[in-house]
């Protein structure tokens, strides 16, 4: 369970003061920086019911930045996505006035599965996510190409354990380079996730820095090309605190 903060992002969308969501991970927030990250404008949002655990925090002047410890894409889907999912698209239908297709491209190790159910169906979203398959959390297979409307919107670029740079940068050139301009994007928005990373102790692909740096440079390319330069990069951490500050560093560079 977790109770909702008065007042914050996530008790407005939710419309609720407390509510059930499925955990993996409960300790990727440590309580011992609250008080600087709340010096500093950061909101915790929601605990649990014992107040030991901080499960939401939010960024109050920020469109739309709301940090969890669960997976709300367990409870997503295409027709009902889950009140986090939608609040975000909605916070980004508002700011992408005149944005008729956008575009997302996920490199994490995990395959980005609650934005799949969620545009599955969509022709005006297309979902790319390269990821580790067989892996958590099961899906991501590249016959998964979407349905209906959606057919052919959704392409999914599996990744053997132990891939590396060379590999995942070729499946990029040949194939997710095709797709973009393929589709021109009015927006592009890159969820940026450094799991992929060689150091990482729970990931098994083996991207590096640099790799993860070119792979960003390609589609901030791809942005300028077929977009104007609309992009949003979202970042989504991972398990190294090495890797993520390197990954980081590089991201910021290669966007500067």
């Amino acid at each position: 369970a977790c109770r909702l903060a008065p007042g914050s992002k996530a008790r407005a969308i939710y419309g609720v003061d407390e509510i059930q969501e499925r955990h993996r991970h409960r300790y990727e927030f440590n309580c011992l920086y609250e008080e600087a990250l709340a010096g500093n404008g950061m909101r915790i949002s929601g605990r649990s019911p014992d107040g030991k655990f901080v499960e939401i925090a939010e960024i109050p002047d920020h469109p739309w930045y709301v940090a969890v410890q669960f997976h709300p894409e367990f409870k997503s889907r295409p027709l009902t996505p889950h009140p986090l999912f939608a609040g975000f698209i909605a916070a980004a239908h508002a700011r992408a006035k005149g944005v008729a297709r956008v575009a997302i491209v996920d490199f994490d190790v995990h395959h980005g599965n609650g934005t799949q159910w969620t545009f599955y169906d969509d022709p005006t979203v297309l979902f790319v996510s390269s990821h580790q398959y067989p892996f958590y959390p099961g899906t991501g297979a590249a016959s998964e190409q979407g349905r209906g409307a959606g057919l052919g919107f959704t392409l999914n670029v599996p990744l053997d354990a132990g891939t590396q740079d060379p590999y995942i940068e070729r499946q990029y050139a040949e194939r997710v380079m095709p797709a973009l301009r393929a589709f021109r994007p009015d927006l592009l928005m890159i969820s940026a996730g450094f799991d992929a990373h060689e150091l990482d102790p729970l990931g098994p692909l083996r991207l590096t820095t640099g790799g993860i740096g070119r792979l960003t440079k390609m589609l901030l390319d791809a942005a300028d090309e077929l977009c104007e330069g609309r992009v949003v990069i979202v970042t989504e951490g991972g398990y190294s605190l090495e890797a993520i500050e390197d990954c980081l560093t590089e991201v910021i560079r290669v966007a500067s």
